[in-house]
């Protein structure tokens, strides 16, 4: 994509030939009125004299009509071609400020400035259109640093002081994909989030399998007491079986004792 400069303005005018012109000869008797005949002898000398004196102005001013025709449109045309020589050098010194602004804020992610050429009357090329290269593509897999790449775009774009129409399109454009990169880097976190939560869960969760339940400490030490007490009764029973088998027990209480049970 392509930023451009302004549109023209003060747009040239064509070169218009003027050409001079003639003047119409004056009618011979504009009123219209009657010849008045004089005698022969004034006659001669008028005419004579009429003559003479057209010879003289003639020879004093020779061509002085014809110069005073052609002198004022070749003025004219001089203005206009100087006023038009003005218009193309403001016209260059536009575009390539426009150009150049697009090219320093876009950075590495914009070309060189391209320009369209007029030939002035001095001979000259002068600007009279420019563009600039932009990438507008997004970073794959990096949402970051695709926003940190549209934010350059949107800054190349409006980096002129009169942004042309291209140029707004090529912002508007650069917001959408960063509006997006956001949308993508937002979804990111929340399932690295979620995948954070499943991890702690699963972690507590094999905590508390390994550690015993209060009833389980409980139990331990009831269970203890009963294998004691079986061991002391199988201990005893073996001593009163001994003590049987050795006659202690006639020796201790002797056929006729009474022995009180209720001690």
């Amino acid at each position: 994509m392509s930023l451009s400069s302004l549109p023209p303005t003060n747009a040239v005018a064509p070169l218009t030939p003027i050409h001079s012109g003639q003047a119409e000869p004056s009618p011979a008797n504009p009123k219209q009125s009657e010849p008045v005949q004089p005698d022969a002898v004034t006659a001669t000398q008028t005419g004579q004299k009429s003559a003479t004196d057209a010879d003289a102005s003639r020879s004093s001013h020779p061509g002085q009509t014809q110069t005073d025709a052609d002198s004022a449109p070749s003025s004219a045309e001089a203005r206009l071609v100087e006023q038009q020589l003005q218009q193309l050098q403001t016209r260059d010194q536009e575009v390539k400020t426009h150009e150049q602004a697009h090219a320093n804020a876009g950075g590495q992610h914009a070309g060189r400035p391209k320009y369209e050429f007029t030939r002035g009357s001095d001979g000259r090329m002068y600007a009279s259109d420019g563009e600039v290269s932009i990438d507008t593509g997004k970073i794959e897999g990096d949402p970051q640093a695709t926003i940190d790449k549209m934010q350059t775009v949107i800054q190349a774009a409006n980096a002129p002081a009169q942004p042309s129409n291209q140029d707004r399109k090529v912002a508007a454009q650069a917001a959408v994909i960063m509006s997006e990169a956001r949308a993508e880097m937002l979804q990111e976190v929340q399932q690295a989030e979620q995948e954070a939560d499943s991890e702690l869960t699963a972690a507590s969760t094999e905590k508390t399998s390994d550690t015993p339940s209060a009833t389980d400490t409980n139990a331990q030490p009831a269970a203890k007491l009963d294998i004691e007490d079986s061991d002391n009764d199988q201990a005893q029973s073996r001593l009163q079986n001994q003590m049987v088998k050795a006659g202690a027990y006639q020796q201790a209480f002797p056929p006729g004792t009474v022995i009180d049970d209720r001690l």
